[in-house]
């Protein structure tokens, strides 16, 4: 893809057919998925570390 920007939703339908033809799309949207992003960054000059806690979103 490109010109792909953080934040943008998509809308995706999944379909699948069986032995006889019959099938039921499934629509997902990601607007409502949230990255797990980190959060609370610490830096320690000091002991040269970088540390952070983890988000609550979903993968």
């Amino acid at each position: 893809m490109k010109d792909v920007k953080a934040g943008q939703a998509f809308d995706f339908v999944v379909k699948a057919e069986d032995e006889r033809d019959n099938s039921t799309p499934s629509f997902v949207n990601t607007e409502s998925i949230k990255p797990m992003a980190p959060t609370n960054p610490k830096v320690d000059d000091g002991f040269n570390t970088y540390g952070w806690t983890d988000g609550d979103g979903e993968i």
